[in-house]
Parts: C-alpha cells; sequence; structure tokens
C-alpha cells in the first residue's frame, strides 16, 4: 500500500500542512526500499519520524512530525509556518538523503497516500534526484492535493 518518499511543496502560504503515507519498492514483489517507510518509527527528536527530514531555504520555516494516517497508523506531517522568497531553495520539503539506491534501466513502483491544506498551488511535486547536481534521476512529477486522504 504505502511507504515513503521524498516530496516537495514549492508553493505554500503562510501556514500549511503536508501529511504523507507512502512508498517505493522495485516494481514486483520486491521490499520497500525507502527507509522508515509506514513511518511507525520515532526520530531521535520525540514527535519526528526516524530516516526523514524537512529541507528548505532558510526563509521557509517547517516542522516534521509524526500524526495519524489513513489507516489509523502512522504519517508523516510537514507544517509550514512562513514561507518567502524566490530562489531555488524556496521551498518546503520532506525528504530522505542518502538512503533510497535506484540504478538506471530499473522500474520501481512509488505508492503513497497524500492529503494537505493551505497549499497556495493546490499541489506538490514529488521527485527522485541526484544530489550532485540537482539533477532528475527517473521521477518528477506534480500531483493535487485536497483535504482528503487520496
Amino acid at each position: 500500500m504505502a511507504s515513503p518518499r521524498a516530496i516537495s511543496a514549492t508553493s505554500a502560504p503562510a501556514w500549511a500542512a503536508l501529511l504523507l503515507f507512502a512508498g517505493l519498492a522495485h516494481a514486483g514483489d520486491a521490499p520497500n526500499l525507502v527507509a522508515n517507510g509506514s513511518f511507525e518509527r520515532e526520530g531521535r527528536a520525540p514527535g519526528t519520524p526516524e530516516a526523514w527530514a524537512a529541507a528548505g531555504g532558510r526563509s521557509v520555516e517547517q516542522a516534521l512530525l509524526l500524526d495519524t494516517g489513513p489507516d489509523g497508523g502512522k504519517c508523516a506531517k510537514l507544517v509550514v509556518s512562513a514561507f518567502a522568497g524566490d530562489t531555488p531553495d524556496a521551498h518546503a520539503m520532506v525528504c530522505q538523503v542518502g538512503t533510497v539506491g535506484v540504478r538506471a534501466g530499473q522500474w520501481y513502483c512509488l505508492r503513497f497516500q497524500a492529503r494537505g491544506e493551505g497549499i497556495r498551488t493546490g499541489s506538490v511535486e514529488v521527485a527522485l534526484s541526484d544530489m550532485r547536481g540537482w539533477e532528475n534521476a527517473g521521477l518528477a512529477d506534480a500531483f493535487p492535493v485536497t483535504r482528503q486522504w487520496e
């Protein structure tokens, strides 16, 4: 069903929240490649998901927290309390860095559920990026979010 993945909310208002329940697996019946895809393990800081981080420029005030997901289990909740700027790092992002490894020519299946509120554009982006040059590593797409889990 769902496990984690990197997601980027590219345009947020003064307050926005995005909740995630997601996963990435090699096509077929392979195991989930995302660390703590169910968000069940708590990080070192109480109330945060292990293996996940929030990232973005200094003009973005954000916090990544654990919350209740669509099935009553855990999910990640990204709360953005301030958003400003027009530079490439002016984004709110939930990510895993150096955790998910993929190989060229392989097919992968990404499954997740998301919901959000207060997101100015009404959509968010999901991407798999090579951080050495922030190059597309085979996944870059946007999808709409609503207040309902989808």
